[in-house]
């Protein structure tokens, strides 16, 4: 009796969460690399950069948190940073985020975001959703507890690996990947990095949900595309270096 009142139970929670446009979902992710051993070549004629290596291993052991609130056809992706109250570790530290905050309207079929240059100039990042061609699989297990499908999508020589609730017909999803027809549970993100693979993993843990999910539309800064951004972050970058390097020049 007990097992049919615990059954009963999580039909009614995925029914409701069927039906409910609001949620709240918390993410964990972490990043790693497909091989460290092409970053940090044993034969090179520089030698292996132990301290980097060292403190690169030991991100990749780091886990973060996101939170993705969802309203009907908006959602906003969050970082959610750790309150570290211990000592601080001396030594070199090196931080993988596994995505960028980003505000989505699929009603518009646009994403934004708040950020600042090199430079510490505001910039309001626009741009349109990237349509990534989803083939969903056959495939099928639980996440979270959760049935799920796999769908994987190719772009720009990057690999995607999802794992959906048709259950959750909600097509939101971190960073700001979207278009299945349900909410994903579970994302790898695979990007070519010289020889190696940077692999960005988030998996549900935890899902709720609310009557009135409050989303903040970002606004501050002046208008950009992500390209341009990019491009912009880049140029300075350069002049930065040329800069140092003229300095250096003339001691």
């Amino acid at each position: 009796m007990k097992n049919i009142y615990v059954i009963l139970f999580l039909l009614v929670s995925h029914l409701s969460l069927a039906q409910e446009k609001n949620l709240v979902v918390e993410y964990q992710a972490q990043t790693t690399f497909e091989n460290t051993e092409e970053l940090f070549p044993r034969n090179s004629s520089f030698g292996p950069n132990a301290d980097m290596e060292k403190a690169l291993r030991n991100s990749m052991d780091e886990i973060h948190n996101y939170k993705l609130l969802i309203n009907k056809d908006l959602s906003s992706f969050e970082y959610q940073p750790k309150i570290n109250n211990g000592q601080s570790n001396f030594g070199m530290k090196i931080s993988l985020s596994a995505g960028d905050d980003w505000f989505i309207d699929l009603e518009n079929h646009t994403k934004s975001r708040e950020a600042q240059a090199v430079n510490g100039e505001a910039y309001l990042i626009q741009d349109s959703i990237e349509n990534l061609n989803w083939k969903i699989t056959r495939e099928k297990k639980k996440v979270y507890n959760i049935d799920a499908q796999k769908a994987t999508a190719y772009h720009d020589s990057v690999e995607y690996i999802a794992w959906y609730a048709p259950s959750i017909p909600l097509p939101h999803g971190p960073m700001s990947i979207t278009g299945l027809p349900g909410l994903i549970l579970d994302l790898k993100v695979s990007k070519p990095l010289k020889k190696t693979k940077i692999i960005s993993h988030f998996w549900v843990s935890g899902l709720t949900t609310e009557e009135n999910v409050k989303i903040v539309r970002p606004t501050k800064g002046k208008i950009i595309s992500l390209k341009e951004f990019v491009e912009l972050n880049d140029k300075l970058i350069e002049e930065l270096n040329s800069t140092y390097a003229e300095g250096v020049d003339r001691d």
